[in-house]
């Protein structure tokens, strides 16, 4: 009888563990933790992607397949409100993930993005982004 009890509470935390994956996982906009970005690739392709979180992958909108971020790089750039100088700082690049992928070097992508926020202290600040990708299924 004992088994039996423990056999249930496994297989009730498994299935509730596998109903709610897909809820956190959900890659919609109307996610609160989901960010929209339309990404431009060096192979002539224009992805419009939806990110969870701060996560590495993105979902690509209206189709099955994910991109997986590997390095990040970005230039921000503002007027400093002091002395009304352009300011450009450079971050990275940063690897993202473990491992070095290998056998899949040939199938990295470069994207790049641009993004504008209002910052407290800097002001309004346009920061480019270029990043290191891979877009599954592999070959798209």
């Amino acid at each position: 009888m004992r088994r039996f009890l423990y056999a249930m509470l496994i297989a009730g935390a498994l299935l509730t563990t596998a109903a709610l994956g897909p809820v956190a996982a959900d890659p919609s906009p109307e996610n609160p933790q989901a960010l929209a970005r339309t990404i431009v690739c060096e192979n002539g392709q224009t992805y419009d992607i939806i990110v969870v979180a701060a996560g590495a992958a993105g979902h690509i909108v209206g189709a099955t397949g994910v991109v997986i971020l590997t390095s990040a790089a970005w230039v921000e750039t503002f007027t400093d409100p002091a002395t009304g100088q352009v300011v450009s700082e450079s971050f990275g690049p940063f690897p993202v993930g473990q491992g070095k992928r290998t056998g899949q070097q040939a199938d990295l992508i470069t994207c790049t993005y641009d993004v504008t926020y209002e910052d407290a202290v800097r002001g309004t600040v346009q920061r480019a982004v270029t990043v290191e990708v891979f877009i599954t299924p592999r070959g798209r």
